[in-house]
């Protein structure tokens, strides 16, 4: 690029300084036709022109270069505009998959705050669940000792019972023998009578 507007302005000053030279040749001219020039000044000012003189070849040649140049330029350019629509096509599917992307963001944030949400009250009944089995735990082992106390108590009245039902039972025996007995002397003293009488 700088090297472009380098031979720009090359190129100006060139035209610059061959309309010097056409001018100051004319000026000269003009001079020595209506003023008559003093031959030094004359002399002077064609050695100036010689000096400051520019081949047209090589002006034609940096006339040539500078073309070039400019074709060059023109091709980058081109290539530099087919590029930038490129980039502005890679920038538009940038933005688009970035709005995409802050969409399934915000899906996935939602759906993330929604599940952590559920997770949160899922372990908040996991906690009353296992408190609520805790209590249960230790109720049944109250129960459990209490009817096993209730049981031994069972055994011991039946047991008891057993003990209670044998004395019965020898009473019942007891008794029936005193009643035979009893029976059994009666009827003895009633023959005794009977014979007594007769």
């Amino acid at each position: 690029m700088k090297k472009i507007e380098i031979e720009n302005a090359t190129r100006e000053s060139l035209n610059t300084t061959i309309q010097s030279q056409e001018d100051k040749i004319k000026h000269l001219e003009k001079s020595i036709v209506e003023d008559y020039v003093l031959k030094v000044a004359y002399e002077s000012l064609q050695k100036e022109l010689k000096e400051n003189y520019i081949h047209k070849d090589r002006y034609e040649n940096v006339q040539k270069l500078l073309q070039t140049e400019q074709n060059k330029h023109g091709e980058t350019q081109a290539k530099l505009q087919e590029v930038l629509e490129k980039f502005n096509g890679c920038l538009l599917d940038i933005e688009k998959l970035e709005f995409e992307l802050a969409e399934k963001n915000m899906t996935f944030t939602q759906a993330y705050g929604k599940l952590e949400m559920e997770l949160s009250e899922a372990q908040a009944k996991i906690n009353n669940y296992e408190q609520l089995v805790q209590e249960m735990t230790t109720l049944c082992e109250r129960q459990r000792t209490f009817i096993q106390q209730k049981e031994n108590q069972c055994l011991e009245l039946e047991r008891k019972n057993s003990q209670t039902q044998l004395q019965f039972e020898k009473k019942v025996r007891d008794s029936e023998v005193e009643k035979q007995q009893d029976a059994y002397m009666n009827k003895i003293f009633n023959c005794v009578d009977r014979k007594r009488k007769t």
